[in-house]
């Protein structure tokens, strides 16, 4: 007695189309997010405390050689207040976060957080690193 297999039909889906599409969609998306961080480089200040804030939407930068940045946009003290308040009247939270280096003048600093005042700021707040080595 012979046993005899019926040949059945592929009833299914071949995957290998679709695998390979998932993975190029992974690696465009991984290669795109390398591209979206700022090319400023800042020494964020350490704190032990973290802020577990909104997402920050406004932020001025500021790097050690006093080169200012809205929202990745070059700016100057001078052409500041007028950013700024282009940017606050589209929004109904008027929170500016500011990323300064550490090493940036104390003097500059408050003058950015003034001309954000001046601007419309609601709340300025203070991005930082968090130091885990304390913990």
């Amino acid at each position: 007695m012979e046993f005899i297999r019926s040949r059945k039909s592929k009833m299914g889906m071949d995957l290998a189309p679709l695998i390979d599409i998932i993975f190029l969609l992974l690696v465009f998306f991984m290669l795109s997010s390398t591209f979206s961080m700022p090319a400023l480089e800042i020494n964020l200040p350490k704190s032990v405390s973290h802020d577990l804030a909104k997402p920050e939407k406004i932020v001025i930068s500021m790097d050690a050689d006093k080169m200012l940045y809205v929202n990745q946009k070059e700016s100057t003290l001078e052409t500041l207040q007028g950013d700024l308040s282009r940017i606050l009247r589209s929004q109904e939270e008027r929170v500016v976060h500011i990323r300064g280096d550490k090493n940036v003048p104390y003097g500059y600093f408050v003058q950015v957080m003034d001309e954000a005042r001046q601007a419309g700021a609601g709340q300025i707040r203070l991005v930082h690193e968090r130091d885990g080595s304390k913990i």
